[in-house]
């Protein structure tokens, strides 16, 4: 049966055009959900210019079996930006919305060609040509857009960090990276790829980083993961950075990491919200993957209906494990007593995975109770938290 999304994020997503790859209905759900929210979030605010970029770096080839490329990362980031610039023409707002595709491939990038101009509300632009070195080309054509900048590569080479840098500096910018996890954790040993790796990482300094997370941690993945979001924040000047996993189907090991950089406190909170609904639909297709291997093997997939996939509890590990980090610094945070804008302070702790707005106010909520923290009216609007130690 085809999950369908409603409401603001328009048009379903069908499981069926996903067989034997759950992993990319899990990402294209994320981009669907997360691009609609930016974009009216971006094209409505106050004194907004009205001009934001999708720029992805790796627009193809495609393994579409859908009509119309429908389960393909451009068909749907044109498909979500030409819903949006309707409904706000339909308000008396004429927004600019633009897209730049890069893809290395010539005959991939000339069938582009031909598939965007199938969405005439956007203002496409084709590249070919290797992402890294179309980044001093990309810059130029910014000009004063909010720039959304997806970067989702089939392995985790032609992603030198310094490179992609001066796209990503970008005041008014965001971006989604694919981290290919499993591919990183299973070459690090290998002496072939250590220049590749210091390049990814950002160049010198990387691997002390990793060891002394690694150190404390004693998990590779976890190391990845944190070593990259320290570089990315310290290298692009992003404020806020996180992560959500995405992982094998029905198996309890990571495939990737969506890798996030904001520079405003709303962005985290929309990519938690959108985390929690990637997160119901990876537990449910891993339950449904339960029932079709019973299938497959002559049981009786009904009797397994109601007993829980022993796959399913992987998320909700993951998510306790977290929280209690989260709520660890929370607490220390408490007992500094340095204060704290209340927009910042919530940012701060979402860049932890599976924490979200809601968590994060209940802990507000329950500490100022507590007679640990109260508000006072800041300076540049809104609260500024006062922890009492």
């Amino acid at each position: 049966m085809a999950h369908r999304t409603s409401g603001i994020f328009g048009r379903e997503l069908r499981r069926e055009d996903y067989q034997g790859r759950p992993q990319t209905y899990v990402k294209h759900l994320f981009l669907k959900r997360y691009l609609y929210a930016l974009a009216f979030k971006v094209l409505q605010a106050p004194g907004s210019n009205l001009d934001f970029l999708y720029i992805d770096g790796f627009s193809g080839p495609w393994k579409s079996t859908a009509d119309h490329r429908s389960d393909t990362s451009f068909s749907i980031a044109l498909t979500v930006l030409s819903d949006v610039a309707r409904h706000l023409r339909d308000r008396g707002l004429m927004p600019h919305i633009r897209a730049i595709f890069v893809e290395k491939n010539r005959g991939a990038s000339e069938e582009l060609e031909c598939a965007v101009a199938e969405f005439p509300l956007i203002e496409s632009v084709v590249i070919n040509g290797q992402f890294e070195e179309c980044i001093p080309r990309i810059v130029k054509m910014v000009g004063g857009a909010f720039v959304f900048t997806f970067v989702d590569p089939t392995g985790w080479t032609g992603l030198a960090l310094k490179k992609l840098a001066p796209l990503l500096c970008i005041s008014r910018s965001e971006v989604l990276i694919n981290m290919m996890a499993y591919s990183l954790t299973r070459h690090l040993e290998l002496p072939s790829v250590q220049g590749g790796l210091e390049e990814y990482f950002g160049g010198p300094g990387w691997r002390e980083r990793y060891c002394q997370i690694y150190g404390g941690t004693r998990q590779r993945e976890e190391a990845f993961r944190q070593t990259y979001l320290v570089r990315l924040k310290e290298i692009c000047n992003f404020r806020y950075v996180g992560t959500t996993r995405v992982r094998f189907g029905g198996q309890q090991r990571t495939y990737f990491y969506l890798v996030y950089g904001t520079r405003h406190p709303a962005g985290m909170e929309v990519f938690r919200d959108t985390e929690r609904k990637a997160v119901e639909v990876q537990e449910d297709l891993a339950y449904g993957s339960v029932i079709g291997k019973a299938s497959e093997g002559g049981r009786m997939a009904d009797m397994l209906v109601g007993v829980e996939n022993p796959n399913l509890g992987v998320f909700r590990a993951w998510e306790s494990v977290s929280r209690a980090e989260a709520r660890a610094e929370f607490d220390a945070w408490l007992a500094s007593g340095s204060l704290r804008r209340e927009p910042d302070a919530s940012a701060h702790f979402m860049q932890y995975p599976h924490v979200d707005m809601k968590l994060v106010k209940a802990w507000f909520i329950e500490a100022e109770a507590a007679g640990r923290l109260s508000r006072r009216p800041g300076s540049r609007g809104g609260a500024v938290l006062v922890p009492t130690p």
